[in-house]
């Protein structure tokens, strides 16, 4: 889930910090995968 892949993030020590910018980037994309892998889920049933 998102929360995860944040806390995920969070632990990772980066060199070069993730711009604010980037970060939003970066949750829109995991929510668009998220409404995708439910849709395959769905579809499957």
């Amino acid at each position: 889930t998102i929360d995860r892949y944040l806390r995920h993030t969070k632990d990772r020590v980066n060199s070069k910090p993730v711009s604010e910018e980037n970060m939003q980037h970066l949750k829109y994309e995991a929510a668009n995968m998220m409404k995708k892998i439910e849709q395959l889920e769905a579809s499957k049933r």
